[in-house]
C-alpha cells in the first residue's frame, strides 16, 4: 500500500510539472541580452498565453508592444484604428494586463512604446474635424500621466518604456509638438525607475542617461551604436520578409540569422518587428527562426 501511495504522488508531480507555465530563467536586463519578436500593432489581439509558449519554446525572450500606435487606417481582423485606445485608455486595461501578465508570468521582456508620434488616429479632433494627433488638447500631461501611473504600479520588471516612436522634429502630424514630447520625456524620467528606451529622430547615435538607443534601420549593413536595440520597423525588414505590410512574414531564415548573430557578437540587442495585424497571422516560423540564431 505504501508503494502504491508514493506511485500516485510521483504521478501527481509528473502531471503537475507537466502542466506548469514554460518560463525564462530571468528577463533580459541588457540589450545585449534581447532576443526578439515584437507583436506591435497586434498584440491586443494575440493569444498571448499561445504567443508566450512558442516565444519560450524558441529562447525569444523580448516582445515590442505599440501602446498607442496613433493610425486611422484599420484592416479587415481590426474592429478599431489603432489609435482608437489614446482616447479610451481604461477601455484597454484589462486587455492590456492580460498580455502583459501572460508575458511576466514567463518572464519575456516587453519592450513598450507609449505613442506613434507621427500618426493620426480615428477619433476627432474638435479643433480641426479631421483624425487627431499627438498635438490634440486632450493629449496632455494629465493623460500621460495616467498612462505611466499604470505601468509604476506594475513594477519595473521585465519592462522597457518608450517615450514615442519616431518622434522627428518638423515631420508628420507630430512634427510641430515636440515640447510636448520633451513634457512627456520628463513625466516618464520623474516617475518611472526602470529601463527606458530612446528612439528620438528614428535613428538616434545617442541617447540621455539612464536611456537605451532602439533604432530603425534601414538596411541591413548599417553600423549601430553601442548597447543599442534594432527594431527593424523599417525597409531593413523587407530584405529578410516580404513587403505585404499586413502578413510580414520571415523568407530569409538563414539571412536574418546571419544578421541577428552579428548584431549580437557586437553587445546589442535585436527585435524583429512583427507588423501583423491579426493574432492569428503571428509569423510562429519565424519566431523558431529567430530563436535559431543565437541557439
Amino acid at each position: 500500500m505504501k508503494n502504491i501511495r508514493w506511485l500516485v504522488i510521483l504521478l501527481a508531480l509528473v502531471l503537475v510539472s507537466g502542466c506548469a507555465t514554460p518560463k525564462f530563467d530571468k528577463y533580459a536586463s541588457q540589450p545585449s541580452e534581447m532576443i526578439g519578436f515584437g507583436v506591435d500593432q497586434s498584440w491586443m489581439y494575440v493569444d498571448a498565453d499561445k504567443f508566450g509558449d512558442a516565444m519560450v519554446k524558441a529562447k525569444v525572450n523580448t516582445t515590442s508592444i505599440g501602446l498607442f500606435s496613433c493610425n486611422k487606417d484599420k484592416t479587415p481582423t481590426q474592429t478599431l484604428p489603432w489609435g482608437y485606445y489614446m482616447d479610451y485608455f481604461e477601455d484597454l486595461k484589462p486587455t492590456l494586463t492580460k498580455f502583459l501578465d501572460s508575458m511576466k508570468k514567463r518572464r519575456i521582456t516587453v519592450y513598450v512604446t507609449l505613442v506613434g508620434w507621427n500618426q493620426q488616429n480615428g477619433n476627432l479632433d474638435p479643433k480641426t474635424g479631421k483624425g487627431a494627433t499627438i498635438g490634440c488638447d486632450r493629449y496632455n500631461a494629465a493623460w500621460f500621466n495616467a498612462i505611466v501611473d499604470y505601468f509604476v504600479a506594475r513594477g519595473t520588471d521585465g519592462l522597457v518604456i518608450c517615450t514615442a516612436g519616431e518622434p522627428v522634429p518638423n515631420y508628420g502630424p507630430g512634427g510641430a509638438y515636440m515640447g510636448k514630447f520633451n513634457e512627456f520625456t520628463g513625466i516618464l524620467n520623474s516617475k518611472w525607475a526602470g529601463a527606458k528606451g530612446w528612439n528620438y529622430n528614428v535613428r538616434p547615435t545617442t541617447a540621455p542617461a539612464g536611456y537605451w538607443i532602439e533604432t530603425h534601420p534601414q538596411k541591413s549593413t548599417e553600423k549601430f551604436p553601442a548597447n543599442s536595440i534594432i527594431l527593424t520597423d523599417g525597409p531593413a525588414a523587407s530584405e529578410f520578409g516580404n513587403v505585404d505590410p499586413v502578413t510580414r512574414f520571415i523568407v530569409n531564415g538563414p539571412g536574418l540569422q546571419a544578421w541577428i548573430q552579428r548584431i549580437h557578437a557586437e553587445g546589442k540587442g535585436f527585435i524583429w518587428w512583427g507588423m501583423t495585424f491579426d493574432g492569428n497571422s503571428v509569423d510562429y516560423n519565424g519566431i523558431k527562426t529567430i530563436g535559431g540564431a543565437v541557439q
